[in-house]
């Protein structure tokens, strides 16, 4: 059987409802209504949807003028390891100019370090109690 085909595209305000449940799912901390608002003021977001329905997001911006920084991007449960996240962040890099791209991720969440990996991106750094509750974060960058 085919997969349903989806399209990657801006958020927009009616998707916000549904990128909250998605990030509920996938963060121990997730993100508030006001700090999504924000954010899609301040950089660039985009929602992979299939017709009504949100099934993963990107939330991308720049640290400077050479370097992209992904800041969340998260797939609905029954998305998970079907490229959907894959292809939110080609789509991101390919619409971004930049010379470097770089993300933050928890150091135990192995998946996360993983998938980041396979797509090139390299370890760089840990930040030591980044994260509540004395979590690591890890610095993960790709250059272009």
């Amino acid at each position: 059987m085919a997969e349903l085909e989806y399209e990657v595209r801006k958020f927009e305000v009616n998707d916000l409802k549904n990128v909250r449940l998605i990030e509920a799912k996938s963060f121990p901390e997730p993100l508030s209504e006001i700090a999504f608002l924000f954010l899609s003021e301040a950089c660039d977001f985009y929602v992979a949807s299939l017709k009504e329905m949100i099934i993963g997001y990107i939330i991308v911006g720049y640290e400077d003028n050479e370097t992209l920084h992904i800041f969340h991007i998260a797939a609905s449960e029954n998305w998970r390891r079907k490229k959907v996240a894959t292809e939110l962040v080609r789509v991101a890099l390919d619409k971004l100019t930049h010379k470097r791209c770089r993300t933050l991720v928890r150091e135990k969440n192995t998946t996360a370090r993983q998938f980041w990996r396979a797509l090139g991106f390299e370890e760089e750094a840990i930040l030591k109690n980044h994260f509540p509750r004395g979590e690591n974060g890890i610095i993960l960058t790709k250059t272009a």
